[in-house]
């Protein structure tokens, strides 16, 4: 309300404001949460710490049910603790060297294996602001097992023909 000098009301003062460009921002987060917690990749965030640290910050549901683990379990929980083999892989520090350099990792068959995860993965690692660095993989075991016995059975075939 607006008063007078002897504070009667005398009219009404409002603010309005433009807020389309915040709703489209608002409805893009939501689109690609959705994107983030349904796409069939599995997906970890890090935070990285200098020197050579990264801390576990957020999971998509496929990363934690390919892997089994439980997000409350590796909140904040460093890199090696929880991929105790990550290290002598080499896993450990392609993804320190995203961290540093800002340079994308791409591991068309990366391996790797421990008491609780073992298998063929693609990996690609990109940095993301705020010295965040995301971790995508899909399993691809399964594609390279089979792949593997295709060429055995194609080679064992040409021995045959070569041979008989």
């Amino acid at each position: 309300y607006i008063l007078n000098e002897i504070g009667k009301p005398t009219g009404i003062m409002g603010i309005s404001r433009e807020i389309s460009d915040r709703k489209k921002a608002e409805e893009a987060l939501k689109s690609l949460a959705a994107i983030y917690n349904s796409i069939p990749t599995g997906i970890f965030l890090y935070q990285y710490e200098k020197p050579g640290k990264l801390f576990f910050i957020d999971a998509n549901p496929m990363a934690l049910q390919h892997t089994k683990l439980r997000l409350d379990e590796i909140i904040g929980k460093e890199f090696n603790e929880v991929w105790p083999k990550a290290k002598e892989s080499g896993l450990t520090d392609n993804l320190l060297k995203v961290a540093e350099t800002s340079e994308p990792w791409i591991g068309d068959e990366f391996y790797y294996s421990d008491n609780r995860l073992q298998g063929a993965y693609q990996i690609v690692s990109f940095k993301l602001p705020g010295n965040k660095v995301a971790v995508a993989f899909d399993d691809i075991t399964e594609k390279k097992k089979a792949h593997d016995t295709t060429r055995v059975i194609t080679c064992q075939a040409l021995f045959r023909r070569i041979c008989l």
